[in-house]
Parts: structure tokens; sequence; C-alpha cells
């Protein structure tokens, strides 16, 4: 891995992968969002975590000074149920859409004008799911809560919530590509399959994530 991407991997935009609790998506994971993933390696952060991602080497030599955020959205169209329903869903994006800008504010300016020196930044959670971590039991369906068949059954232990997002930083006149990633994060535990997954479940990864994602930034212009 060349120096350069090691720093992303470590502070920039795919090293916002690279969270505790993490390991490397699938391609199984991979929901279309991003269009195309061919570029896509398997990369270790700083902390030993496998991430895939992608960065281009000409990225920093752009001179960028400032970015827009495309609102946050659900990808493919969500299919809630009885344990992850709609408000979850609209309540998720709304806190996401929020700390994003709110964290990434503080580093760089944030305009919604596409012009020279103006990078755009598309995110799409593609996926939210529950399964029981000691297994590493996970089914993925688009956005959708899902529960491993050994744990339904039983219905008594703790399943850990994993989202599952995909980005990707573009050229906000050209619409090149200057970087993309697919990731993997961890929320916190819901008590048994019969329990419904609230918003509380699904915000701490996404402070982590707006945090990470503000510190790569931060690290392009600096």
């Amino acid at each position: 891995m060349n120096t350069w991407l090691k720093s992303i991997v470590a502070t920039g935009l795919i090293g916002f992968l690279a969270g505790c609790s993490s390991t490397l998506p699938s391609n199984d994971a991979y929901r279309g969002f991003l269009g195309g993933y061919d570029e896509l390696t398997e990369q270790e952060a700083s902390d030993g975590t496998a991430v895939m991602g992608w960065v281009s080497e000409d990225l920093k030599k752009r001179g960028y000074q400032s970015v827009m955020i495309d609102p946050v959205i659900l990808y493919p169209a969500p299919k809630p149920n009885e344990r992850l329903s709609r408000e979850t869903l609209t309540k998720t994006l709304e806190s996401f859409n929020k700390k994003l800008n709110k964290e990434v504010a503080k580093v760089m300016p944030v305009t919604d004008k596409a012009g020279p020196e103006v990078m755009r930044l598309r995110f799409a959670i593609t996926t939210i799911s529950a399964g029981f971590r000691d297994l590493r039991w996970f089914e993925y369906t688009p956005v959708t809560l899902t529960v491993a068949s050994t744990g339904a059954a039983a219905g008594v232990r703790d399943e850990a919530v994993e989202v599952f997002v995909e980005a990707e930083l573009l050229d906000s006149q050209s619409s090149e590509r200057l970087a993309a990633v697919v990731r993997r994060g961890m929320g916190k535990d819901v008590g048994g399959s019969s329990e419904p997954i609230a918003i509380e479940n699904i915000e701490p990864v996404l402070d982590e994530w707006s945090r990470s994602v503000a510190k790569g930034l931060d690290n392009l212009v600096r």
C-alpha cells in the first residue's frame, strides 16, 4: 500500500471504515448504490481492521476547499416491518443527515452549489440487520431487519445490530469519482428477537461515522 493510501486509511475518508467492531464487508453486502465496485480492494487500516475502499491518487493535488453533501438515503427502497418501522428509518435518516452536516461543517465549508474546488459527498444506508454476535450469523437484505433462524426460534439472546453504508466522493462539476467506500458498523444490541430496533440502537454508529468522515475530509484539505 502506498504512503498516501495509508494516510487515507488511517485518517481519511476510507479511514472512517475502520471503526471499532467492524470487519470486512463481503461482496454480498454490495447493494448497487455505487454503481461499480471493481476499484474497491481490501485495505488494512491503521488498527489492522480490514476494509473495502479506493481513493484517487490525484485527490489531494486538486486543491478542494469545500464540499456538497447530498442527503443520506436508504438504498434500495426500504422495507419496514414490525421490528424495523418506517418511523425508525425516518429518524435514522434525519439523525445521520444532521450529524454528518454538523461534523463536516466544523472542518470545512459546506455548500449547496457545485463549482471549482468543490467535492460532492454521496451516502446511502444499504442494510440494517440483526443477528447473534457470537454466531456471527447475519443475513444481508436491503434496508430490512433480519434475524438468524436459530435465534428467532430461541428468542432470548441479545442480537447485535449492524449497519452498512456505501459512500463516494465526487468532483462536483464533472462527477469524476475521487474515492469510494463500503463500510460495516455495529450499533447497540437489541434484547432478543422480539424487541423492535429503535433509533437508539443505530445512533452510536451514526455518531462514529459522522466524526470519522469529518476528520477524513479535514485531512484532505490540510
